[in-house]
C-alpha cells in the first residue's frame, strides 16, 4: 500500500535547477587535506544552497512530517506512533492514515510511565543532509527514541531549526558566533571539522557527512532516515556514503532508504541529470548487498510520482524528457 500523496520528495523548480532538500549535497567530499575546519559555505560545493538559505528560497521544505516516514516509520521505530494531527494523507484504499494509528501523546500516568521507560532504553536515530525539516522535532517525539542527530553542512539551516524548536533547551544560542559553539576536532589536523548545537534529545552537526565518525556523532544508531539523501549526493560518491552508514549504524541497525528511480526518457542525459540522480533498485542492491555489515535489503514500496505530484513539479523533468519516475522505498538491516 502506498500513499497518495507525495512521499519526501518534495521539488521546487527554479531557473534550470533543482532544489533539493538535501542543502550540503555538494559537501559531501571525503576530503579534508587542504582545509582547518568544516567546509566554508563559500565553496562552489556549498554557495548555491547557502544563497537559498540566505534568500528563504526554501520550496522544497516541507512544514509537515513526511508522509512516507509516517508510513514505514514503524519498519526502524520500535513502538513507533504517529500523531494524528499529523497524518492527514489519504492512501490508495481511501482510508486515511489517522485510522490506523495510534496518538503518541501519553493520556494516562500509566501511559506516561510507559513512554519514559521507553525513553531510558531507546534508539537513537541519524537523520542526514537533515537541512530543518521537522521530521527530526517528530521523531525525538517517539516513545522509544533516546536522541536524532542531524547532520547539515548549512548552518542557517540548522540555526533556523534551532530557533523553531525552543523547547529542545538549545545549551548553545543556534546564531552565535561558531567560535563560540562547541566544535569536534579532527585527530587527522587538529582541525574542528563538525560544529554542534546540543538540544534536549536532538543533536544537529554542521559539517560534511562523510566525514563524521561515531566520536563526532556520540556514538553509533539503531536506526538512519535518509530522507532521499543518496540521490542527492554524486554518483561517484555513493561507495563512500554506504561505508559512512555503515561505520555509523548499530549491528543489527536498520536504515530506511527513500530514493527516486527514473524509469523512462528520451535521452541519456535525462537520466543522468540530477539532483536528484535516479538510483533504481538494482543501484541501491549494487551498493548494499555488497558492503560486508549488511544482511539484507528489502524492498518496501514504490508510487509514481508523475501521478502523485503536481503537475507543476514535473514539468522540468518532462522537459528534459523523463517520462517515467517513482519513488522508491527501502529498508537496510545491518548484520548482529
Amino acid at each position: 500500500m502506498v500513499c497518495s500523496t507525495a512521499g519526501l520528495l518534495t521539488l521546487l523548480l527554479f531557473g534550470n535547477d533543482y532544489l533539493w532538500s538535501m542543502s550540503a549535497v555538494d559537501a559531501l567530499s571525503g576530503s579534508t587535506a587542504k582545509r582547518n575546519g568544516p567546509l566554508d559555505e563559500k565553496d562552489e560545493r556549498l554557495s548555491r544552497w547557502q544563497n537559498r538559505w540566505e534568500t528563504s528560497m526554501l520550496g522544497w521544505h516541507r512544514t509537515d512530517v513526511n508522509p512516507t516516514l509516517l508510513q514505514y516509520g514503524h519498519e526502524i521505530i520500535p513502538n513507533f506512533m504517529v500523531d494524528r494531527d499529523s497524518s492527514s494523507s489519504t492512501c490508495e484504499d481511501g482510508a486515511n492514515n489517522s485510522d490506523r494509528i495510534r496518538s503518541n501523546s501519553a493520556t494516562t500516568t500509566e501511559e506516561s510511565d510507559i513512554h519514559n521507560n521507553n525513553k531510558n532504553k531507546g534508539i537513537r536515530v541519524l537523520v542526514p543532509l537533515c537541512g530543518k525539516t521537522v521530521d527530526m522535532a517528530f521523531l525525538a517525539q517517539q516513545p522509544s527514541v533516546t536522541e536524532v542527530v542531524g547532520v547539515d553542512g548549512i548552518r542557517k539551516a540548522l540555526d533556523e531549526f534551532a530557533s523553531e524548536h525552543p523547547e529542545q533547551g538549545w545549551t548553545n544560542e543556534p546564531h552565535v558566533d561558531t567560535t563560540a559553539t562547541t566544535a569536534t576536532t579532527n585527530e587527522k589536523d587538529g582541525s574542528a571539522l563538525f560544529e554542534t548545537i546540543m538540544g534536549t534529545d536532538i543533536r544537529l552537526l554542521k559539517g560534511d557527512f562523510m566525514e563524521l565518525d561515531t566520536e563526532v556523532a556520540g556514538g553509533r544508531f539503531e536506526a538512519v532516515l535518509d530522507r532521499a539523501s543518496i540521490v542527492a549526493i554524486r554518483p561517484e560518491l555513493r561507495e563512500a556514503y554506504v561505508a559512512t552508514m555503515g561505520r555509523l549504524l548499530q549491528p543489527g541497525g536498520k536504515a530506511l532508504i527513500i530514493t527516486i528511480d527514473k524509469r523512462q526518457a528520451s535521452n541519456a542525459q535525462a537520466m543522468a541529470k540530477g539532483p536528484p540522480f535516479s538510483v533504481n533498485e538494482t543501484e541501491i542492491r549494487r551498493w548494499y548487498e555488497m558492503a560486508d555489515w549488511v544482511e539484507s535489503v528489502t524492498l518496501l514500496g514504490e508510487e509514481n510520482l508523475f501521478e502523485t505530484e503536481p503537475p507543476e513539479r514535473n514539468e522540468q523533468f518532462l522537459q528534459d524528457g523523463v517520462t517515467s519516475m517513482f519513488e522508491m522505498v527501502f529498508l537496510i538491516q545491518a548484520k548482529q
